[in-house]
């Protein structure tokens, strides 16, 4: 038998020649393709970012992705659309006047409706017993016209238009109609002034005032007062 020969004509590989197995691996997997990356739906880091504009629109995906900050400034955004969309539309119907039959219609309608919204708030109350009971009342009104006619014989119209006035009881239901409600034992009416209240932007009117049993309140102690006197 031969003997190996581990000498100077050795075929043994040289240390410096030997390659460790995760040396191969490092080089393998750089020239390896990357793999795509899946891509998350949702608005850009630009839009994200963007201050809303009156014309900016989300997806509720978008939404979903929207920090708190920049919600809150979206909800600014559509509040100031809707506030827009409000003047817009109320300009557009004041535009155009009512002609005499349709605008008398109107104001018989508001008419009877507050009559009978005041009636029906007048509930019994213990502060019923002397006068100080209160209610509150807002109505729609379509146009300015039927308001202005509605108080014509009460409210001077200077042209500038008002937001609030303050009527006596007398000039008050001498405008839309007698105002009284009878509940057990006893008659209810007003018994003070009444406050009118009028948002020509978004329509609307709010009455308010007192009322109580028949014969109390200030006008009527005003008035017996008088009688007395004389």
């Amino acid at each position: 038998m031969a003997p190996t020969n581990v000498g100077f004509g050795s075929t043994a590989p040289k240390p410096s020649q030997k390659r460790s197995s995760s040396s191969m691996a490092s080089e393998s997997d750089s020239d390896a393709p990357i793999p795509a990356t899946k891509k998350v739906k949702g608005p850009t880091k630009s839009t994200k970012a963007a201050t809303p504009s009156l014309t900016t629109s989300y997806t509720a995906n978008d939404l979903e992705h929207l920090s708190h900050a920049e919600l809150v400034a979206y909800a600014i955004v559509l509040q100031k659309r809707l506030n827009a969309f409000k003047k817009s539309s109320s300009t557009s119907s004041n535009a155009q006047e009512l002609n005499p039959e349709e605008l008398k219609k109107k104001v018989e309608q508001l008419r009877t409706l507050m009559v009978r919204q005041i009636k029906k708030a007048m509930t019994w109350k213990p502060s019923c017993k002397t006068g100080n009971a209160t209610f509150s009342q807002d109505f729609v009104v379509q146009h300015p016209q039927i308001i202005k006619k509605l108080f014509a014989r009460v409210i001077e119209d200077n042209g500038k238009g008002w937001k609030m006035k303050k009527l006596s009881a007398e000039d008050f239901q001498g405008a839309i109609g007698s105002i009284d409600a009878s509940v057990r034992y006893a008659y209810l009416e007003l018994t003070s002034d009444v406050t009118i209240r009028w948002d020509a932007e978004d329509g609307t009117v709010k009455c308010s005032g007192k009322y109580g049993k028949r014969g109390t309140g200030v006008l009527n102690m005003k008035q017996a007062a008088s009688v007395e006197s004389d």
